[in-house]
């Protein structure tokens, strides 16, 4: 129905003539007669009223009928109503990357398909920059990006992972190859390896680029470690010489123990050039390193692996070099990369990569390396090569050179060269470095500083693009792509059922994996349990097995053999291989089953996983009996669980009746005290252990036995197990009796008395009132041979404190040769080790967790099973915290951060004077402890 007119009235039109054309327009049309509701047939309202079910049901109420505002816009929001105004795209070529928020449709995106492209939307280029603040996507985002250009044939190389991230995900993908380096591996790059053969050039240019590219090597080196130095012509010389040297000695195969080994000689060499030889001698000290320094091991010697030109995804992984420090770190990318740029340098191969540059500016180490790494960038069309720089922020540049150098500004002018800019959001700081560096305009700056996670702008050849990738993510991305460093309530090292350490990141790969391999008929039975599962498919007289690592292979019976048969014992095989015991999960025209095969090949039938009716049927089909009908009663009493949203805007909606569920946080939180408030049959004892002093041990076991107190109902002791004037005492409130635990020691046996009473204990400990836990103190003010305690002792004690307790804390002492410090360890069930973000603290919990390797079974299921806390002790030590926490990732089960809190600092520990994000972080913290005590 119309509701207003326009009219458009002539202009040449009389006075006389409008009037009657008013007149005529002005009369109102004929309306249809009104109909009620029962001859419209429309259905009448649930609940008859103004108000609706939302009374009674809780659904919606309203008193009135809906009153439906007009619609105003200016002209210029109007003209963006007309469809031909949306912008038209990059097309459908290549993978969905995310939403076009501008055209309102699905955005695809590939390097290799626009630099094709001849119109106007085409680029010049292939590299990609990737920029943005930390939690901003960019990395869930680049491996979306790259895990859907896989089946496009493109390949993935990520020369160094400092992180671990991209292990797990190469883990997960069928045919990934992680190459590792460090630890206990005997793993080994040369970074001077010759590479193939390039095409289209002489001989004599490729030899000319080979040895260019050695030198750059050897130069970038030698200048990383000598930071603020750049070689002399003469040392230039030497390293020139030696290598010939090397090259003509190993018949072109030189490494960098034959160049040191040639720099030496040379150093040493009398009768040789004088300026030669002492242009040799800072060289030489600098491959020393490699030889038999803190970086032999890893690239001295000839590869002992080969790159994989058919993996789908190759990823060497440095995370364990990268925790020993920035210049190692930086050494070692270095390394890796001219190794990886040395392999794939090959145009016969016809293979597309992807080559992800983490923290792309290590790569720009001295003015040698920003040459190269420039003119690798231009011949990266030659190569089919698209480089993914990925930087947090411009200012990462500025670690290259100094102010205003060549190197600085070389840097910056190679990365504002690259045309493909993905800009993520950037912190407020960033504005004026992007417009000054990448030309980007003021109006997209702004836009980039409120930009969500998992939206960024992208800039390919002349068009922006606003992009939103999270939209068109599928849970098996986003939880394989999860990567957050933020260690709070979102915290992968303190979330109680997250991917904290590498055993928790290979479960969840190897969870990936079998979904991305399974067949969909198999669906119903993709749940993980502990153990590992091989599938089969069965057809007829031919089968395909997939195995636990997700390798597929046709099994074929020959006439007269059965098929089962043949695939039991190809899973028997697999079992004994993997020298463990597996699932076979079997589907087809033959039936399903399940079998467990253990590695001495013995088969057995699988636990039934079928409901009780389920099962009852099945069995009543297998003997030819009918099956009784199910009878159960379906209970009265409704035992399911419903959890209401208690803190934000869903607490406030809850209790105004209006249904929503709870935030993926509050989920997660709600699962963390769910995991404290248990209570378990018997008493747990809890250690917090490091033997370094003013780590933050006292304050670890005063926030732990507050939260398993507040949320568990008390019975908490917190034991300050010092004999070295133990501060727990100090930093607690003071009960109403001055005992400590040499008041307790002879009463002990007449609290272990059947008539002795609960509350008898209160005589010796001090109460909490807030907090609800008890603290049973040591004398600070007595010197250490005054306050030993025996073993004897000690066994006494922890009788009566787990008499009257069922959750025993241990503040633990410095002094690790103790009897009581022995003792507690062969008494604890899991283990807490704090430590500070600082090189020292570090490696004191790092040294414990060795000692405790090799001290027995038990301290060392402990330690691989121990829980370790990093505190920052102010408010801009988080990024140090975030690398110790990755240090210790891979060494016990999980890690956790808590963030800086004044409140921790000095003065009495109360649970209550946290701030929240801290008390958050404790609470995760406990419950990962909690997991253990189980």
């Amino acid at each position: 129905m119309t509701r207003h007119r326009i009219l458009f009235e002539p202009s040449e039109l009389s006075r006389r003539e409008r009037r009657t054309l008013r007149r005529t327009t002005a009369a109102p049309p004929d309306r249809p007669p009104a109909r009620s509701r029962r001859e419209l047939a429309l259905p009448e309202a649930a609940v008859p009223g103004p108000f609706g079910p939302g009374l009674t049901q809780s659904g919606y109420w309203n008193l009135a009928a809906a009153t439906i505002p007009p619609h105003q816009a200016t002209s210029q929001h109007l003209a963006g109503i007309y469809p031909f105004v949306a912008d038209a795209g990059l097309g459908h070529k290549g993978p969905i990357l995310g939403v076009d928020l501008n055209a309102d449709a699905l955005w695809h995106f590939s390097p290799w398909e626009t630099y094709a492209d001849s119109t106007d939307r085409g680029t010049f280029s292939t590299n990609i920059l990737v920029l943005g603040a930390y939690r901003a996507g960019k990395s869930a985002i680049i491996k979306t990006l790259v895990t859907r250009s896989l089946p496009f044939g493109h390949q993935a190389v990520v020369p160094s992972d400092p992180k671990g991230e991209w292990v797990t995900m190469a883990e997960a993908i069928p045919g990934g190859n992680v190459i590792r380096l460090g630890g206990a591996l005997d793993t080994r790059l040369n970074p001077l390896d010759r590479g193939p053969r390039r095409t289209g050039v002489s001989d004599s240019q490729h030899e000319l680029m080979v040895k260019q590219r050695r030198v750059t090597v050897l130069t970038s080196l030698a200048e990383a470690a000598l930071p603020g130095t750049r070689l002399t012509a003469v040392e230039h010389a030497a390293l020139h010489e030696a290598l010939t040297r090397c090259i003509r000695r190993t018949d072109d195969t030189p490494t960098l123990r034959g160049v040191y080994a040639d720099l030496t000689a040379l150093a040493g060499d009398t009768t040789a050039d004088r300026h030669l030889a002492d242009g040799a001698v800072q060289p030489s000290y600098v491959l020393r390193r490699f030889v038999d320094g803190d970086l032999s091991g890893l690239f001295e010697d000839e590869s002992t692996v080969v790159f994989d030109q058919d993996a789908p995804i190759v990823v060497v992984d440095t995370s364990e070099l990268f925790a020993r420090g920035d210049l190692v770190a930086q050494m070692s990318q270095i390394c890796t990369t001219a190794w990886i740029q040395a392999v794939i340098s090959d145009r016969t191969a016809r293979r597309t990569r992807y080559v992800i540059r983490e923290e792309g500016w290590r790569d720009m180490t001295s003015i040698s390396s920003l040459f190269m790494y420039q003119q690798w960038l231009k011949l990266s069309r030659h190569y089919g090569i698209s480089n993914i720089v990925i930087l947090h922020k411009i200012g990462d540049v500025d670690a290259v050179g100094d102010a205003d150098s060549q190197e600085r500004n070389l840097a910056y002018s190679i990365i504002g060269d690259i045309e493909n800019k993905f800009i993520f959001r950037v912190n407020q700081q960033e504005g004026d470095a992007l417009q000054r560096r990448l030309s980007i305009p003021t109006a997209h700056v702004a836009m980039a500083r409120q930009l969500r996670k998992g939206v960024f702008l992208a800039y390919v050849g002349q068009y922006p693009y606003l992009v939103d990738a999270f939209s068109t993510s599928t849970d098996w991305e986003y939880d394989l792509f999860q990567t957050d460093d933020a260690l709070e309530l979102d915290d992968p090292y303190t979330r109680p059922f997250g991917p904290g350490s590498p055993r928790y990141r290979r479960r969840l790969a190897d969870r990936h994996r079998r979904r991305w391999v399974a067949h969909h008929g198999q669906g119903a039975d993709m749940s993980i349990g502990t153990t590992p599962r091989a599938y089969a498919t069965v057809t007829g007289a031919t089968a395909t097995f997939t195995s636990t690592d997700g390798h597929r292979e046709p099994i074929t019976a020959a006439p007269g053999e059965d098929i089962r048969h043949l695939v039991v014992q190809r899973a028997a095989a697999e079992a004994i291989r993997s020298g463990m015991t597996l699932e076979l999960v079997t589907c087809g025209d033959r039936g399903d089953h399940r079998l467990l095969v253990t590695a001495a090949g013995d088969i057995s039938p699988a636990p039934s996983r079928e409901a009780p009716e389920e099962h009852a049927a099945s069995a009543a089909s297998a003997t030819g009996d009918p099956a009784e009908p199910a009878t159960a009663r379906r209970s009265f009493i409704d035992t399911t669980r419903t959890d209401t949203p208690s803190t934000g805007w869903r607490a406030v909606a809850a209790r105004a009746g209006i249904r929503v569920s709870e935030s993926p946080m509050q989920k997660l939180k709600r699962d963390a005290v769910a995991c404290v408030s248990r209570h378990w049959a018997g008493s747990r004892l809890l250690a917090v252990v490091n033997g370094k002093g003013g780590i933050g041990k006292t304050m670890s076991t005063a926030m732990i036995s507050a939260v398993f107190a507040r949320y568990g109902g008390g019975s908490v002791l917190a034991w300050d197990n010092n004999d070295t004037r133990g501060t727990l005492g100090w930093r607690t409130e003071h009960g109403l009796y001055d005992t400590t635990i040499r008041d307790l020691l002879p009463a002990a046996p007449e609290l272990l008395d059947p008539a002795a009473s609960v509350s008898d204990i209160a005589r010796f400990v001090h109460h909490q009132p807030a907090d609800r836990y008890d603290v049973l103190r040591s004398n600070p003010e007595l010197l250490a041979a005054d306050q030993r305690i025996a073993t004897a002792e000690f066994d006494l004690l922890t009788r009566v404190a787990t008499h009257y307790y069922r959750l025993v804390i241990f503040d633990s002492g410095n002094d690790e040769s103790a009897d009581r410090w022995l003792r507690m360890i062969d008494y604890s069930h899991q283990l807490i080790i704090p430590t500070l973000p600082s090189a020292d603290s570090a490696e004191s919990a790092a040294l414990l967790l060795e000692a405790l390797k090799n001290r027995d079974e038990h301290s060392a299921d402990l330690a691989a099973n121990a829980v370790v806390v990093v505190t920052q002790p102010e408010p801009g030590s988080r990024r140090e915290s975030v690398r110790i926490a990755h240090a210790f990732a891979g060494q016990v089960r999980v890690v956790g951060v808590i963030p800086f809190d004044p409140a921790l600092k000095s003065g009495a520990l109360r649970f209550d004077a946290l701030r929240t994000r801290t008390r958050d972080a404790w609470i995760l913290v406990a419950a990962n402890a909690a997991i253990g005590l189980d």
